[in-house]
């Protein structure tokens, strides 16, 4: 069976798809794999499937199972910033537990000097009653 020719606009479209591979490109250009490889063969085309450049950074290939699509290096840089600001937002609980336990101390603190002071004012008072007790007494006699 002969085949039917190629015409400009199949070889333009050839030649700028490449990276797709042969049997994607034979799907789309309604035409046999080996056909487009012949093609791309004699026009010095390569149809080998370039590797995904990571959108990130723009240098590695990506690999395959990657969860962002992007390359390791910019995977393991992404997770060592997520940690960091996991690791930040627990120094910053932290802060404010043992803010929380200083202010808590603090009023504890507070509290028992009044308690102390609200004592000495009560056994001062007392002590003063008593000597006004006494000194009326004294005078009475």
């Amino acid at each position: 069976m002969k085949s039917r020719p190629w015409n400009s606009k199949e070889i333009a479209y050839l030649s700028a798809n490449a990276g797709e591979g042969a049997a994607e490109l034979a799907r789309q250009l309604g035409r046999s794999k080996h056909g487009v490889e012949e093609m791309a063969f004699r026009f010095g085309i390569s149809l080998r499937r370039g590797l995904p450049v990571c959108p990130k950074c723009g240098k590695y290939s990506v690999r395959d199972g990657s969860k962002f699509g992007w390359c390791r290096p910019c995977e393991l840089r992404h997770y060592a910033g997520v940690n960091r600001a996991k690791l930040a937002e627990f120094e910053a609980d932290e802060r404010r537990r043992e803010a929380a336990a200083v202010a808590d101390a603090q009023r504890e603190l507070w509290q028992a000097r009044q308690q102390l002071k609200r004592a000495r004012w009560r056994a001062k008072a007392r002590r003063e009653r008593a000597v006004e007790q006494a000194g009326a007494q004294v005078e009475a006699i």
